[in-house]
């Protein structure tokens, strides 16, 4: 029982067969050098060995098999593939195949690595086997277990360092020396093509074909030339709480978002109408807060096609929240940009919640210039975004000592914080008819009440979920007087 001195035996000892995949799977041992290694636990390391090649194997056969396949596909003209191409199943299941293959590379990449390394290491061991028998030496691939095969071979390939232990053999060091290129060769690979996929998804998303997962977030649909001004505004340094942008349009640039200088990680371009449910589902509609619909300048009838917008976003969002997708995210905010204030009424019957006219309003603006000197500047302060004034709003909660309070009494509050009351508005991301009911109950005329002049007005006492509109110098001013103002 005493194998301190154990020796192989010669080759005549072992059965007499050239076959290399039989020494390298069933490989026969002397009765002592057998019982010795038993012993030791590596004749059952070396089958568990054998079993893990065979299960990475098998894949890799069927790897280089459909490898053949479409080397033999590549080699067929034009004319030649076109007449085996109509309606061939062994086609379809080809290109079905490599997509497969294709959209799980990294999964093939490691099985082909995988599958190299224990070949490898079952060649360099079948071959020290040889070596050291002829030479009546013990193999020192044979005297290990798998896990201290596997672990040298990962080392050995990672760092160069061998532990003392490199084959004898000179075949068997040809191959040892190929487990750093695989390692090496796998890596590089890996590193390439995650670096290719990077760039490829960087520039799918600039031209809008390929969308980022993106919630709580504003949805501009169509394109003219106020649209990279507005964008800019809605990133403003000067609000704290920015939302994602993403710009659902059709923009004939390639990459408008650098054409427009819009590159930012907040910006997001997806192309596509409004008018299609499947790109309002690339522009994640489901998690949206607002839809903006902008006038179309490429569009011959622009209001029309924007009241079509509207209905298609309404309507879908309405059949999200019947099954259950919008989760808590009801009545989303729609704002739309209408020309002709004959179409107002249209708008409003495709459920639009706000309407803004341009036109219109640069046309007041110029009225009220020119009877009240000054206007345009006031106007000018407080619409674009300064060290001075901006314009703010946000809900009163239900734990704010601002509920319960008269236009007047949220005035002064308001005033300690040096910010300056504007309007209470109590139709703001409310049901129609919650604010029919606000409405009633206080015998209000109108849901937005700015300068109340009315005695209903005078006498309105704030609700939860009203919204204020106020002017402060910064956002961060309005945020904190919001935090002091809590009960």
């Amino acid at each position: 029982n005493n194998f301190t001195n154990l020796q192989f035996p010669s080759q005549d000892i072992l059965p007499q067969r050239n076959d290399v995949i039989y020494y390298m799977t069933l490989r026969k041992w002397h009765k002592g050098a057998k019982g010795y290694f038993n012993e030791l636990g590596i004749m059952q390391s070396q089958t568990y060995l054998r079993y893990i090649w065979f299960l990475f194997l098998i894949p890799m056969v069927t790897l280089l098999i459909i490898s053949l396949m479409n080397l033999f596909l590549f080699s067929f003209n034009k004319r030649s593939l076109h007449m085996i191409s109509s309606n061939s199943r062994f086609l379809r299941l080809m290109k079905y195949v490599n997509l497969k293959i294709f959209q799980h590379k990294y999964l093939v990449i490691l099985i082909v690595m995988v599958t190299a390394y224990l070949t490898n290491i079952h060649i360099v061991q079948y071959l020290e086997h040889n070596w050291a028998i002829k030479n009546n030496l013990i193999s020192n691939f044979d005297n290990r277990t798998l896990i201290k095969n596997l672990l040298w071979m990962f080392i050995f390939g990672g760092s160069g360092y061998s532990d003392n232990i490199f084959p004898q053999c000179p075949t068997a060091k040809f191959f040892a020396t190929l487990i750093p290129l695989i390692g090496m060769g796998g890596f590089l690979t890996i590193v390439g093509l995650l670096t290719s996929d990077h760039i490829k998804k960087r520039i799918l998303e600039a031209r809008g074909v390929k969308t980022k997962m993106i919630k709580n977030h504003i949805i501009l649909c169509g394109w003219n030339e106020n649209v990279p001004y507005l964008v800019k505004n809605l990133l403003h340094e000067n609000i704290l709480n920015k939302k994602p942008v993403v710009i659902l349009a059709n923009i004939k640039e390639d990459l408008p978002l650098e054409t427009y200088d819009l590159s930012d990680p907040m910006i997001t371009y997806v192309k596509g109408d409004a008018t299609n449910k499947d790109d309002l589902v690339n522009a994640n509609i489901k998690d949206a807060d607002t839809a903006v619909i902008v006038a179309d300048s490429d569009s011959t009838e622009p209001d029309a096609k924007s009241i079509l917008k509207i209905l298609t976003i309404e309507k879908y969002c309405q059949e999200l929240e019947e099954k259950g997708i919008r989760k808590n995210r009801k009545n989303i905010y729609t704002i739309a940009e209408i020309q002709d204030s004959n179409k107002f009424e249209a708008a409003y019957d495709a459920l639009v919640n706000e309407i803004v006219l341009l036109g219109r309003i640069k046309s007041q603006v110029f009225v009220q210039s020119i009877l009240n000197p000054g206007v345009s500047k006031f106007i000018n302060e407080i619409l674009t975004y300064n060290d001075f004034n901006d314009i703010y709003s946000f809900q009163i909660e239900e734990n704010s000592k601002l509920v319960d309070l008269t236009f007047d009494n949220i005035l002064a509050k308001l005033r300690e914080h040096k910010i300056l009351l504007l309007s209470i508005n109590i139709e703001h991301k409310r049901h129609e008819e919650k604010v029919k009911e606000i409405q009633e109950k206080f015998k209000l005329k109108r849901a937005v009440i700015t300068n109340p002049i009315l005695e209903a007005e005078l006498n309105y006492r704030t609700q939860p979920g009203d919204f204020l509109i106020v002017l402060a110098q910064y956002e961060k001013i309005v945020e904190k007087a919001r935090k002091i103002l809590k009960k």
